[in-house]
């Protein structure tokens, strides 16, 4: 096998386990009780929940955790209550 063959077959196998602890978009959209796209304008923003990106070849995929959008909720429901 050749050496870029081989390397990017070790990209992909490490990339496929760190998408074993990650929720995307949509999934994460619902459990935070957004749209996608507003997942989408936080990230952008950088306001929205820590999202995790996972390249594969030239496309990259954001997923996120369950523990992150746990604390960003809790950080959220802080700030509103704290207003």
């Amino acid at each position: 096998m050749a050496p870029q063959v081989r390397a990017f077959a070790h990209e992909q196998r490490k990339n496929m386990h760190e998408l074993d602890d990650l929720v995307f978009a949509a999934d994460a959209a619902a459990y935070l009780g957004c749209s996608a796209q507003t997942l989408y304008v936080w990230r952008r923003a950088g306001k929205g929940p820590k999202c995790h990106p996972v390249a594969f070849g030239s496309r990259t995929i954001h997923g996120y955790r369950l523990s992150d959008l746990d604390a960003f909720k809790a950080e959220r429901s802080a700030t509103v209550t704290a207003s």
